[in-house]
């Protein structure tokens, strides 16, 4: 997709993000007049063309016929034609001293950098931009996905609905796993049904749905690999099995980890730790509202301090910080949450919550075999995470997943 504007020119590379409404922010700010139309810009889409011997095969396609019409274009090509267009509008906006905003990834103006590979949009704008800009001019190339990122980090209601709607039918995913996780099944069976149950309890809105990553299913000492994916093991009795998995619906995500006992009830130390750490989360999730006055990064410490404390009590006698952040919880405490999994990744942890933010509170601990640690909780991985939608007050603050079962009671009942 294409937009120009006067003498600026503004290229996006269709990605299935939302992201019209910052090219008319941009828009705004440049001067007035346009040849284009009336509201000051034009949107052109590139794109196949209907092909009816190839969508007997394949189906069909919106093709230029539908393009306008249907994601409000002001035209439409063929994609054949969008190397000499997207060519010819840079040597224009470059000629008139305009600018190129886009939000591909960061060009360089050194030609050689440029490294061609397979054909697809993105190479193509950057070759052509790096061969119009490579000898000098005092047009500048600006990336607008960090502006773009702080547009998508305020998630609307609409927004914050399809999330709500991811949560949900992950929480059927969930409720399958409590169902069938027994001794001897393997965990890339647990992962089938996680999924298969998911887009069942989304009904006929199942398109809509798929699994948001490859998710982690890791059981015993697998549970102290963060991001164990290979889940071709069978869980064992009285091991924990560490699930770390979401379903997206309408590209929205939804990122959740339990902590369960393959046998169905936690033993004594296997609790101990888990209350522990369910109660770090928990008092993590009330930090959530802008009126708090925090950011990730604070709530995060936060976290660290509250683990700290309960460890000791455990019997984690002369704990480090040291020890704690770079072998116990060797990750953070939450990230954004929206169209991606870490969502808006430009965007700081260290700036103040704000209303309509969505992000994930996911504190965990993993014990090795290490006798500096106390024997009983050796092994062990846990992690335990939730999706919020942070609120103005403490009485705003909303948890997406908050039916799953993650207290030690509901998910022994749900495994019962």
């Amino acid at each position: 997709m294409q937009v120009q504007k006067s003498k600026d020119t503004i290229t996006s590379l269709w990605t299935g993000q939302p992201v019209s409404s910052t090219h008319s922010q941009l828009l705004e700010n440049n001067e007035k007049k346009t040849k284009f139309s009336p509201k000051g810009y034009k949107t052109t889409i590139f794109c196949e063309q209907k092909d009816h011997s190839r969508e007997v095969w394949s189906g069909p396609v919106n093709g230029i016929e539908m393009a306008v019409n249907t994601f409000g274009a002001d035209e439409a090509f063929p994609i054949r034609n969008f190397e000499s267009s997207i060519t010819g509008s840079i040597k224009n906006a470059i000629a008139n001293g305009g600018n190129i905003y886009s939000n591909v990834e960061l060009v360089t103006k050194n030609r050689a950098a440029y490294i061609s590979g397979p054909y697809n949009s993105e190479t193509t704008f950057n070759n052509c931009l790096k061969q119009l800009m490579h000898s000098g001019t005092s047009s500048s190339y600006w990336n607008i996905g960090t502006q773009i990122q702080k547009l998508r980090l305020i998630k609307s209601k609409a927004e914050q609905k399809l999330i709500k709607h991811a949560s949900s039918v992950t929480g059927f995913g969930y409720n399958a796993i409590f169902e069938k996780c027994k001794p001897g099944v393997n965990q890339d069976m647990l992962a089938a049904a996680f999924e298969y149950y998911s887009k069942v309890g989304a009904g006929n809105k199942s398109p809509l749905v798929r699994s948001g990553y490859v998710p982690v299913f890791g059981s015993g000492d697998y549970a102290l690999i963060m991001h164990y994916t290979q889940n071709n093991l069978p869980v064992q009795q009285n091991q924990l099995l560490l699930i770390d998995a979401g379903m997206e619906y309408a590209e929205y995500m939804s990122d959740v980890s339990r902590t369960i006992p393959v046998s169905g009830r936690y033993s004594q130390s296997q609790a101990d730790l888990y209350s522990t750490l369910l109660q770090v989360q928990e008092e993590c999730i009330k930090y959530m509202y802008s009126d708090s006055d925090m950011s990730l990064n604070d709530v995060h410490m936060v976290s660290e301090s509250l683990l700290m404390k309960g460890l000791s009590k455990l019997g984690f006698s002369g704990l480090s910080s040291k020890e704690l952040r770079n072998i116990l919880y060797p990750h953070h405490l939450s990230h954004y949450l929206g169209l991606n999994l870490h969502d808006t990744g430009d965007i700081s942890r260290s700036i103040k919550l704000q209303k309509g933010m969505v992000v994930t509170v996911e504190p965990g601990v993993y014990v090795p075999y290490d006798d500096n640690f106390p024997k009983s909780f050796q092994g062990m991985g846990m992690r335990i995470e939730d999706n919020v939608i942070v609120g103005d007050t403490s009485d705003s603050i909303q948890v997406t997943t908050e039916n799953i079962p993650k207290s030690i009671s509901a998910i022994e009942a749900a495994m019962a």
